[in-house]
């Protein structure tokens, strides 16, 4: 009896390796497998969202420069410029930048001063004749004055300034 009951332990003992180490392998194969799979998926679709990014601000930098090169160029606008600064009335300038808020889409629109005073805002025509001297943007172009553009991200979309 003792011999068979060994016998018997032992084939028991053979059937659970022969079933357990075949499943401990496959689920080891399995789990690896699908590490890989979900790393190579993860990985593929930060390069997609890093890809489709970059094209969107590309093409945002590529519509500010032709807005840049657009609004700088713009003979009425230099004229109501120097009808502001001569005579302090904006309405011309307001008129103007209304007009490019609207038909451009723009998150906003405005012409600041040398000093950083904000003289006209096409998007908030009631709202001007504040500082933003402290702005990095501004404090650059009081440091450096050219007639240039630039943009930002905030949180109401991209920002043409």
């Amino acid at each position: 009896m003792k011999i068979f009951a060994t016998i018997k332990s032992k084939i028991l003992s053979l059937i659970i390796v022969l079933t357990v180490l075949p499943a401990v392998i496959i689920i080891y194969y399995v789990d690896r497998h699908a590490e890989n799979i979900f790393t190579e998926h993860i990985h593929d679709t930060l390069t997609t969202v890093h890809y489709s990014y970059r094209n969107t601000i590309e093409g945002l930098i590529s519509k500010g420069l032709n807005y840049g090169e657009l609004i700088t160029s713009d003979v009425s606008l230099k004229e109501a410029v120097a009808y502001q600064m001569m005579t302090d009335d904006n309405s011309l300038l307001l008129n103007i930048l209304e007009r490019y808020y609207r038909e451009l889409d723009l998150n906003n629109i405005e012409f600041t001063d040398k000093k950083g005073v904000v003289k006209a805002r096409g998007h908030l025509p009631e709202k001007y004749n504040d500082s933003k001297k402290e702005f990095p943007f501004t404090r650059k172009m009081i440091n450096k004055p050219v007639i240039t553009w630039d943009y930002e991200v905030g949180k109401r979309g991209t920002t043409l300034k």
